[in-house]
């Protein structure tokens, strides 16, 4: 791209960039825009607030969702911290003054990989629902960037969420710890007790099988149907469509 269109991107993202912090409830002053530049790999680096995207998905819906997402997140922590030093400042000069403020100080919190990726997700969600025609975006187009270990828990919480669970407002303005705790659930005992039993299925599907390939389960010299063995191809076939279904690429 010519620099001409380069920038003519550049202030598609900040038009996209403006809607989804209306729509978190963040006002965004233009010093407070990301810087973007265009490379091979799609990146934030969140202490830089410098976005890389790749020229040839500029038009991907799912991608620029996703670094709308990180941005967001990142301008949303900015803000919280803000805030709590302004708390602090507060319950500091009160104290002094001889009042006893009773006003909870917020503790800084480290980041989070997977739930700055849990917002990344989300902000796919987002896009759609703030994009404008003119924005041009494909939400079809794949790209083949590869989803990273501490991507996966991230993306299967995201996508839990029931719409009516998209309240961006409040997800947006929570800390870490509160996104953990209400929004990664642990997996369901019923989903453990089938992990568990997956490999076990495996081989006892096998050994039922070549059991009645070579006659050796026969009752009143006739063979039995093999309903076990069935049950268990299709409760796998399920089991694997789930997963494939979970952990696609981007």
């Amino acid at each position: 791209m010519n620099p001409k269109q380069q920038k003519e991107e550049i202030n598609k993202f900040y038009k996209i960039l403006d809607r989804g912090a209306k729509a978190i409830g963040l006002r965004l002053r233009k010093n407070q825009y990301p810087k973007i530049e265009f490379g091979d790999e799609p990146d934030y680096d969140p202490l830089e607030n410098k976005i890389t995207l790749p020229e040839k998905y500029l038009n991907s819906g799912r991608l620029i969702g996703e670094y709308l997402g990180h941005t967001l997140r990142e301008l949303s922590n900015r803000q919280r911290t803000r805030e709590s030093q302004r708390i602090r400042y507060t319950i500091a000069l009160l104290t002094k003054l001889g009042f006893k403020p009773k006003i909870p100080a917020s503790q800084s919190e480290k980041r989070d990989i997977e739930v700055d990726e849990f917002f990344g997700y989300l902000g796919r969600f987002l896009i759609r629902d703030t994009t404008m025609p003119e924005d041009n975006l494909d939400f079809k187009e794949k790209t083949p960037y590869k989803i990273k270990p501490q991507h996966q828990e991230a993306y299967k919480h995201a996508k839990e969420l029931k719409p009516e669970e998209r309240d961006y407002k409040s997800l947006f303005k929570m800390t870490n710890r509160e996104v953990r705790e209400k929004h990664f659930r642990k997996t369901p005992p019923l989903e453990q007790l089938v992990q568990l039993i997956l490999p076990i299925s495996a081989i006892l599907t096998l050994i039922l099988i070549t059991k009645n390939i070579t006659g050796y389960v026969i009752q009143e010299n006739t063979q039995q149907t093999p309903w076990l063995p069935i049950i268990l191809i299709i409760f796998l076939l399920l089991l694997l469509y789930k997963n494939l279904n979970l952990y696609k690429n981007h």
